[in-house]
């Protein structure tokens, strides 16, 4: 297969064109200039009136409720209609925004419908690992010293916790846990406040270090058990990664459908020495 054939550019422009063509094929022709008068309910209308009301209802319309409906959809068409006629729709941003998001549906449905090969899925995992890497643990015992102890205070502490003084013997009491098990870092820092998870990562495992302030004040710190951040296995994280491709996919395929749909155009903007003057009013 020659190499172009397989650049996901080439299959982007190959959707948007094929969204192209369906939305012409189904989209309901542009009404005629002189309007014909004539209001028509099929029986397909009236099928579709028949399978709304019984799923919001549990039960089939009576003939006299479908009766009602038809007459609502009779008088909803001819509402529509005269605003058409009236040109109400134009410069409506509510409508506007609405036929977008149709459209866009149409794009994300084709997204939807892609089913990547795994080394597809593989490659997006490693190329996005900063949206699925899992998150490191620490593990540690603390010892509390107070909001704001001297310098000596601390000192005396961490020698004598270096040199093998039971951890509860020392410091002061707190609400604050002396040991901590392994914990991913927002945990950590919702216990001890922001920033505290990553100072004890450039503390050494296994020995006592510090002081380290918390949001509570100053501890020394013993980091018994360190796991690093890891890029889980593709088969864990599955559902995500191809939730994400196709996140991508949709808004490459949006691109490619609009810059196909923009052929058929001739865009007109205002000048260069116009914008210009504008913003620099």
């Amino acid at each position: 297969m020659p190499r172009i054939l397989r650049e996901p550019i080439v299959h982007f422009g190959l959707l948007a064109i094929a969204l192209f063509v369906y939305f012409q094929a189904v989209a309901e022709p542009e009404p005629e200039a002189i309007d014909d008068g004539v209001i028509e309910v099929s029986i397909a209308d009236a099928t579709l009136l028949v399978e709304q009301y019984t799923q919001a209802w549990r039960r089939p319309p009576t003939r006299e409720e479908l009766d009602g409906l038809i007459q609502t959809l009779i008088r909803e068409e001819v509402l529509v209609r005269e605003a058409q006629v009236l040109g109400l729709e134009r410069g409506d941003a509510v409508i506007r925004n609405r036929l977008r998001q149709k459209m866009q549906f149409l794009t994300d449905s084709a997204a939807q419908a892609l089913s990547p090969e795994p080394a597809v899925l593989q490659a997006h995992l490693e190329a996005n690992a900063d949206l699925f890497e899992q998150p490191g643990t620490l593990a540690f015992d603390q010892v509390f010293l107070g909001e704001n102890p001297t310098a000596q205070a601390v000192d005396v502490a961490l020698s004598a916790l270096q040199g093998g003084a039971d951890p509860l013997s020392l410091g002061q009491a707190s609400m604050l846990p002396p040991q901590v098990p392994a914990s991913a870092p927002v945990q950590i820092d919702g216990g001890f406040g922001r920033g505290f998870a990553a100072a004890l990562s450039s503390l050494p495992q296994g020995e006592w270090g510090g002081p380290v302030r918390s949001g509570f004040g100053i501890h020394l710190i013993r980091v018994t058990e360190a796991e690093p951040p890891r890029l889980p296995d593709l088969a864990e994280v599955e559902d995500k990664v191809l939730f994400d491709w196709r996140r991508q996919q949709a808004s490459a395929l949006s691109e490619a459908q609009v810059k196909a749909l923009l052929t058929a155009y001739a865009v007109e903007t205002p000048s260069e020495d116009e914008l210009n003057a504008l913003v620099a009013q």
